[in-house]
């Protein structure tokens, strides 16, 4: 039965993933909580995705299928911002899926924190199914909860979080589609900074695809990945600082981290001599800031592991080059 205005709009971003969309889409409709509408945006695929969505629009009157040309992700997600109708807002990735109360655990801490952003720190991959023991919320002040998004505290990305509808309008809150790399982190550092508070949960509720061959992140792409978040963390920057000292101290750890995701790119494709002076700057970068690390709110592990970079940018990043996922 269609819904007039729903409680919840859920955007799913759909790409070229005709092997798991079907399973997107049967979770999301097994939630607990009922009173939710499905936005599937297919970007321009060039597979069956399209007719998939078609399909499954067909079952429910609350699944809608729209379709654009090709222009990325974040325009993905804009479109359905912009046609969706509930008080609240969660993105899923067209080849992840939902726990069946996924929606029913967010609007309970929504409700008890009135947060305009709540979330959970962990998520189930394909290699850790393993749910959280002991649940425990959080509520932090947005400057707290964007420290944490830029440091490696919280899996990065839009999903996994919902978001107060109205809050977006009222901050002009909207993915930059200028970049297909580092945008999640903008949206959701742009959004904890204008939060009056953040609520953080610990239990278990989004299954994140990590072994998606497909997916545009899987495979090194130096300009569109690696340079591009760069430039995305630049822009961040440009439009949300100056920044408090301890949001400051993370965003320069994520930009340290982020050289060595570029350096990564660059060595896994094997393109030293053509993106040459992209290379020694990514070198000269991770050495000459590694030190300043050991003072970042980061794990021992983590220090040991930026005393390496200063060693050896270039070794580590061979190692760390072998390990390079999805999103």
């Amino acid at each position: 039965m269609k819904i007039d205005r729903p409680r919840v709009s859920i955007i799913v971003p759909v790409y070229n993933v005709e092997c798991y969309i079907e399973e997107c889409v049967t979770s999301i409709m097994k939630q607990c909580f009922k009173d939710f509408e499905v936005l599937l945006i297919d970007d321009g695929s060039t597979d069956s995705s399209g007719l998939i969505i078609d399909r499954l629009a067909l079952m429910d009157d609350r699944i809608r299928a729209i379709h654009q040309n090709n222009a990325g992700p974040s325009a993905a997600r804009n479109h359905g911002l912009s046609i969706a109708s509930g008080d609240f807002v969660s993105f899923v990735d067209g080849d992840d899926r939902l726990e069946p109360d996924f929606l029913s655990y967010m609007l309970q801490m929504q409700n008890e924190s009135q947060s305009p952003l709540v979330l959970s720190r962990n998520c189930f991959t394909t290699n850790d199914q393993q749910q959280i023991e002991h649940d425990r919320v959080r509520i932090l002040s947005g400057e707290k909860a964007a420290a944490m998004f830029l440091y490696p505290d919280i899996a990065l990305g839009a999903w996994n979080k919902l978001y107060s509808r109205s809050f977006l309008i009222n901050h002009s809150i909207l993915f930059d589609e200028r970049f297909r790399a580092g945008e999640g982190l903008q949206f959701i550092v742009k959004c904890a900074l204008n939060a009056s508070s953040v609520s953080i949960g610990s239990r278990k509720v989004y299954h994140y695809r990590t072994n998606n061959s497909s997916s545009a992140t899987s495979k090194p792409d130096i300009e569109g990945q690696g340079i591009g978040a760069l430039e995305a963390l630049s822009s961040l920057e440009n439009t949300c600082g100056p920044f408090t000292p301890l949001v400051q101290q993370a965003f320069l750890w994520r930009l340290w981290s982020t050289y060595g995701y570029c350096l990564n790119q660059i060595i896994k494709a094997n393109q030293k001599k053509e993106h040459y002076y992209l290379y020694k700057n990514c070198i000269k970068y991770r050495r000459s800031h590694a030190i300043e690390q050991i003072k970042a709110h980061i794990s021992i592990y983590q220090k040991i592991f930026a005393f390496f970079v200063f060693i050896s940018p270039t070794f580590v990043s061979y190692l760390s080059a072998k390990g390079i996922k999805k999103k």
